[in-house]
């Protein structure tokens, strides 16, 4: 025992390891004149990687890490992280099958500036799908021609077509989103005296694919 007035020894009992306290924080461990330094690295998670290094995480989110990490890229019905998915399951590919049908009947109209013939919503699409549209135009007899063209969402994509005389069949393959409309707009190279420009059999082709299906 020490006598009165004399310092008291400490005593430490501390387990902790320098691989136990993050880098730049200093401790005692069982002798209080040797300062530890912690050895524990400040690391973050790299979007493109699955990896998840040891170390100390800094508070933060995963789809700020990776903005791919987005509910419209994950497939309905499958929720990644809490993020539920709304990505369409379907897709497609070019071909000659239809998809997609406007209203059948032959419509005239009768102007020389391009207007508005027939339209369709596209739908269930991925991002900037590739798709066979597909139209057919007729002039009046007596030496108009009618004019046609594909256009989305109000703008013209399309090449322009014409006919003169009987029904001409025209493919084109274009780029559409989800809730796209896909238009024909047409016009006549006379107006005003009867002659009309007409539109029918407005459709859309491909094949339908499952999207994801290798994920699932």
């Amino acid at each position: 025992m020490g006598r009165m007035g004399e310092a008291q020894a400490s005593v430490l009992t501390g387990d902790a390891e320098v691989t136990d306290v993050r880098d730049g924080s200093f401790f005692y461990k069982d002798d209080p004149l040797v300062l530890l330094e912690g050895t524990i690295p400040e690391v973050i998670i790299v979007a493109g990687s699955e990896n998840v290094p040891a170390g100390i995480h800094v508070a933060t989110t995963l789809s700020t890490i990776d903005p791919d990490l987005a509910v419209g890229n994950i497939v309905q019905g499958k929720t990644i992280f809490g993020k539920a998915g709304t990505a369409l399951a379907t897709t497609y590919v070019l071909s000659n099958s239809i998809i997609w049908t406007g209203s059948i009947g032959n419509l005239g109209t009768d102007g020389t500036v391009y207007t508005l013939h027939k339209s369709i919503d596209i739908s269930d699409l991925v991002i900037n799908q590739s798709m066979r549209t597909y139209f057919e135009i007729q002039s009046d007899l007596g030496g108009s021609t009618t004019y046609g063209k594909v256009y989305r969402n109000n703008a013209p994509v399309g090449t322009e077509r014409s006919a003169a005389g009987g029904w001409v069949s025209f493919t084109e393959d274009l780029t559409f989103n989800d809730g796209d409309d896909y238009q024909i707009w047409t016009k006549t190279s006379t107006g005003g005296d009867g002659r009309e420009s007409h539109c029918r059999n407005q459709t859309v082709k491909g094949t339908a694919l499952t999207w994801f299906s290798t994920l699932l």
